[in-house]
């Protein structure tokens, strides 16, 4: 992660060299679609941390985990084709499940 917040901060420093007036729209622009968005992704967080609390790990285990088989992941497609949410929101919950 801090290698990545490195080659960042140098391409930014790079862009800023280059051409301040781009980097700057690009950095407001890159701001306002975090905005947008923000609503968006804390809903299905809390959406999701609502329904890890009340459903119990075992009930999780029983249809997605390795016990289940093939079955397992029709119910994960099913339920990620209905969810329909991005992939930068669906790893780090799909990561949330999996340590759970």
């Amino acid at each position: 992660m801090t290698i990545l917040l490195i080659i960042t901060a140098i391409c930014l420093i790079l862009s800023l060299i280059a051409d301040k007036n781009k980097t700057w729209k690009g950095i407001k622009k890159g701001m306002k679609m975090f905005l947008n968005l923000l609503p968006v992704i804390l809903a299905v967080i809390i959406m999701i941390s609502v329904v890890l609390f009340f459903l119990p790990n075992e009930t999780i285990v029983k249809y997605l985990g390795k016990g289940d088989g093939f079955m397992g992941y029709i119910i994960a497609s099913i339920m990620g084709s209905i969810a329909l949410i991005h992939g930068f929101i669906a790893y780090p919950l799909a990561g949330i499940l999996v340590k759970n």
